[in-house]
């Protein structure tokens, strides 16, 4: 089985629709950050919704699903601050429901074998892997 792990599409609908027209695989998996930054979060929501991927919720999602902080850091926290007042304007209610509703994670048996899915790290959306990161 061909798998896909999409994340981080941040309302680029141009590229999520590329990706998804050119990569023909069995199954696709989000790992969340649908919206903020970008121009067309509705519609991105709108294409993940109808073509019913799994999805995790990002921390942009959930910045903007509740009004918080993305926690993204101060290098990007004012350029968030600025596109996460445009997306709440771009958005309606359903589509805040929507990123409201989206687990924090998500398991999946594929081919007999167990996948975890989530954004950031295990504990939290909001922790990042990097290559230095523990393993522990």
């Amino acid at each position: 089985m061909q798998m896909l792990i999409i994340s981080d599409i941040h309302g680029n609908l141009v590229a999520l629709d590329t990706v998804l027209r050119k990569i023909k695989v069995d199954k696709i998996i989000c790992l969340g950050d649908l919206v903020d930054y970008g121009p067309m979060p509705r519609e991105c929501i709108e294409l993940i919704k109808d073509m019913k991927i799994p999805t995790v919720r990002g921390n942009h999602d959930n910045a903007v699903a509740n009004r918080i902080d993305c926690g993204c850091g101060y290098e990007y926290k004012h350029l968030s601050q600025v596109t996460r007042e445009f997306t709440f304007q771009e958005l309606q209610q359903q589509h805040i429901s929507f990123l409201k509703k989206l687990p924090l994670s998500l398991t999946e048996t594929i081919d007999g074998h167990k996948y975890y899915f989530t954004h950031g790290s295990p504990n939290s959306i909001y922790e990042y892997i990097r290559p230095e990161t523990s393993s522990d």
